[in-house]
C-alpha cells in the first residue's frame, strides 16, 4: 500500500489553505416528526441532547480531518489561511510540532491548533497529541479540545487506523457547555494510496460519554460505522445510539451516504429530523 506525504516533507508542503469547509453543524435547531409538516421550531426536550451529541461528533471529527490533511500535505490547495508553521529543525528528528493558526478567522473558524507528532504520520505506533489555544472555534461554538491524542495502528483489514482518545473535551454552544469524552478507532478505508488528500474516506467506530446543556449525563455507542469523507463538511452516513438520563435510548441516523447537514433521531416510534 503506498504511503502519503509524511511528516518529514511537511516543511515542504504545508501551506495548505483548504482544510475543510467551515463547520456548519453549529445549529441546534430541530423540527418536527418527519411525518408531520409542522413549521420548525429551535427546541425540543425529545431530540436536544441528540442534536448536541451530533454537534460534538462533528466538531471533533473535523478536528482529525484537518490534522490528517495538514499532515499529508498538498500544493495544489495552498492559500494564505490558515497560517501553518512546522517545527523543522533537524528535519528528520522527532517530535515534530505543527501549527494551525486560523487568526480571527478564516474557513469558517478561528483560534489556533497544536499538533505534536512523535514519528511520521501514518507510521505505526506514531502518536499526535493536540491542543488548541482558547480561541479556538468552528463557526458560533467553541472548542476545548481537552485531552485528545491520535495512536496509528493497522486495521485486520489491513486499513490504516487511527485510536482517538478525548478526555474532558467541551463544546460551548448556545450559551452553555457541553462535556465530550470519547475512544474512537478511524479506518483509513479510501484514499491513501493516493496524493490528493480530498479523496479521503473514514470509517469511525467508538463511543462517548458526556453531559447536555442542562447538566445531564449521557452516552453514545456507535452501532453502524460514521463515513467521513475529506471533501464534506458533514458525517455522510451512520448510525449513532444514545442513552440518557432516563435511561431511555435514541437513535441518530445520518442517512447512507449523502453530503449534507441533515439526520433523524427516533425516540420510541417517533422519528424527529435535525439539522446540524
Amino acid at each position: 500500500m503506498k504511503t502519503k506525504k509524511t511528516i518529514t516533507t511537511i516543511a515542504l508542503a504545508l501551506t495548505l489553505g483548504i482544510i475543510y469547509t467551515g463547520c456548519k453543524k453549529d445549529k441546534n435547531e430541530v423540527v418536527a416528526p418527519a411525518s408531520t409538516t409542522t413549521a420548525t421550531t429551535t427546541t425540543t426536550t425529545a431530540t436536544s441532547t441528540e442534536s448536541q451529541n451530533s454537534i460534538c461528533e462533528n466538531s471533533f471529527s473535523e478536528i482529525f480531518t484537518s490534522i490528517t490533511q495538514i499532515a499529508e500535505g498538498n500544493s495544489n490547495l495552498r492559500s494564505s489561511c490558515p497560517t501553518i508553521t512546522v517545527d523543522t529543525t533537524p528535519i528528520l528528528s522527532f517530535p515534530k510540532t505543527v501549527t494551525i493558526d486560523y487568526g480571527t478567522g478564516c474557513n469558517g473558524k478561528k483560534g489556533k491548533l497544536t499538533a505534536v507528532f512523535t514519528g511520521k504520520f501514518g507510521a505505526f505506533g506514531t502518536i499526535i497529541t493536540i491542543t488548541a489555544d482558547s480561541n479556538y472555534s468552528q463557526g458560533s461554538n467553541k472548542i476545548n479540545v481537552g485531552t485528545h491524542t491520535i495512536v496509528t495502528g493497522l486495521s485486520n483489514s489491513g486499513h490504516k487506523t487511527f485510536n482517538l482518545s478525548i478526555g474532558g473535551g467541551h463544546v460551548m454552544m448556545g450559551g452553555g457547555n457541553v462535556t465530550w469524552n470519547s475512544t474512537r478507532t478511524v479506518q483509513w478505508i479510501e484514499g491513501d494510496s493516493t496524493l490528493d488528500p480530498m479523496d479521503d474516506v473514514y470509517l469511525i467506530s467508538g463511543s462517548t460519554t458526556g453531559t447536555n446543556l442542562n447538566g445531564d449525563a449521557f452516552s453514545s455507542t456507535i452501532t453502524t460505522p460514521l463515513r467521513v469523507a475529506t471533501n464534506c463538511a458533514w458525517i455522510e452516513s451512520g448510525i449513532i445510539t444514545v442513552t440518557t438520563i432516563n435511561n431511555k435510548t435514541r437513535t441518530i441516523d445520518f442517512g447512507t451516504g449523502t453530503c449534507d447537514n441533515k439526520a433523524t433521531v427516533t425516540v420510541d416510534t417517533t422519528t424527529y429530523n435535525i439539522t446540524m
